[in-house]
């Protein structure tokens, strides 16, 4: 199978679902279909992936209070990497023609199962359903944050209110906390 060249997210009301594009590097488009269901399973699970990883890293650096150190370098990781991708979107224009290309997907996955590895550096989540089709999409971790930072957007366009997003991803940073806070 061909590697992931972009994805899209977006919230379909007619299906009330979420609906990741993928796009492959051969062209081939795929419309992986997240259900609200599969989305409760699986948001904890990235999150909680990310919150270890920035916790080894700051408890060498946080001896008097590492969780609160942690909560901080998760807000700042996280504005960071959805910053990033505002300045990414501020670069590119969507034309109508790239709107209805991604609408019209080749390949169509009810996602009924999530497998999860780390290889390298990245994190692999496998989409799959329930007759033998599965979609790979590799993230980096500023990538997985920014997806998820979409994820939640959507989530809020769907008026779904699941308790599932940490404050840390939902919340916009106090200026007076940030300029507080010190990383080194």
């Amino acid at each position: 199978m061909a590697n992931v060249a972009k994805i899209q997210t977006r919230y379909d009301l007619r299906e009330d679902r979420l609906c990741l594009f993928v796009e492959l590097e051969d062209g081939q488009r795929v419309a992986t279909w997240l259900t609200r269901r599969m989305l409760i399973r699986m948001v904890p699970q990235l999150i909680q992936i990310l919150t270890n990883s920035t916790e080894r890293s700051a408890s060498a650096q946080a001896a008097s209070d590492p969780k609160t150190y942690a909560s901080s370098v998760q807000r700042f990781n996280q504005k960071s990497a959805v910053d990033a991708l505002k300045s990414k979107k501020k670069d590119k224009e969507t034309t109508p023609d790239e709107t209805a290309d991604r609408e019209e997907a080749e390949v169509s996955i009810l996602v009924e199962s999530i497998d999860v590895a780390t290889v390298g550096k990245r994190l692999v989540l496998t989409f799959k359903d329930g007759q033998g089709m599965e979609q790979p999409v590799p993230f980096h971790e500023v990538s997985l944050r920014q997806w998820l930072a979409v994820l939640a957007a959507n989530c809020r366009k769907a008026r779904w209110t699941d308790d599932i997003w940490p404050a840390w991803l939902t919340e916009k940073a106090d200026p007076a906390e940030t300029r507080q806070m010190r990383l080194n």
